[in-house]
């Protein structure tokens, strides 16, 4: 009689981080939540500022379409973040490694 053949065994491998020390998530980890929060933050600080100032009635009134509108309220934002990223990017690379 045969005997049967050992069912094969599951063996989990990472392409990344093989030893799977924290450390190498880290930096990495840290730049996507600062990437996520930041702009989210600064825009909700911004809208907030112009309704205690008054000057997001004005903003109503205006001919512009609300795509300029957004554009217009983002963009600082979006150009602010790229800026944050490469800095971020630099020194995760040159600083962390």
């Amino acid at each position: 009689v045969g005997s049967r053949p050992a069912p094969p065994a599951v063996e989990t491998r990472f392409l990344y981080n093989q030893d799977f020390k924290s450390v190498f998530a880290m930096v990495p980890g840290t730049i996507a939540m600062l990437l996520a929060f930041m702009p989210a933050m600064l825009m909700a600080v911004g809208v907030v500022r112009e309704k205690e100032l008054g000057s997001i009635t004005n903003l109503y009134v205006t001919p512009v379409t609300r795509l300029e509108f957004l554009l217009g309220k983002q963009l600082p934002y979006v150009i602010l973040s790229l800026v944050s990223f490469i800095i971020l990017f630099a020194m995760a690379v040159f600083l962390f490694g």
